[in-house]
């Protein structure tokens, strides 16, 4: 099935069973940004509304999304809209380094775990929505495109990178950190 029409069905039916108030407020204007393999990036209008679905219905909604798509589904809900009631950013603690993890290090090497530490700190920006991308990467590392698409291959495969480019959406790629890569503490720099 296609993705948008399963999230629009999954509106649909959770219209029919929530309450008019709480579907009105989280749910009518929260769409489908992204989906790739098995995974539906949503965004809420704000951030009351992403941490409210988060607490209430990821379960629910992931039930029903992996019903009509027929295989098992993970959902995640950013921002699209106007935020209120939102933390401070942690990228700005990031500013101007890098995170390395040990792991990636001992595993895969430096370059994967500068690779996948950059896309860490893209992912902490709760000011506004922007993954990182191959460009991004390669220019704010000072590597070859070639080093990041190697270095992604593995971070995907191991699950500690997601890319968001759905096959529906002639964008190009797009990556955050999986819940797998942090969290990093920088007081510990």
């Amino acid at each position: 099935m296609n993705p948008q029409y399963a999230w629009q069905l999954a509106r649909e039916q959770l219209e029919g069973e929530l309450p008019l108030a709480c579907f009105d407020r989280c749910i009518r204007n929260t769409r489908m940004l992204f989906y790739h393999d098995g995974l539906f990036w949503l965004g809420a209008p704000d951030d009351l509304a992403r941490r409210w679905l988060e607490r209430n219905l990821t379960y629910r909604i992931r039930g029903i999304l992996t019903g009509h798509m027929e295989r098992s589904m993970r959902v995640y809900f950013i921002v699209e809209g106007p935020e209120i009631d939102l933390p401070p950013s942690r990228s700005s603690e990031w500013e101007g380094l890098t995170p390395l993890s040990d792991e990636l290090v001992e595993k895969y090497g430096v370059e994967v775990a500068a690779v996948g530490g950059k896309i860490w700190v893209y992912s902490q920006r709760r000011d506004q929505f922007y993954p990182a991308t191959i460009s991004t990467l390669a220019h704010e590392l000072n590597v070859s495109r070639q080093t990041i698409l190697r270095a992604l291959e593995v971070l995907i495969a191991h699950e500690y990178v997601m890319d968001l480019r759905s096959s529906l959406q002639p964008r190009p790629h797009r990556y955050v950190a999986a819940e797998r890569m942090g969290p990093f503490d920088p007081a510990r720099r």
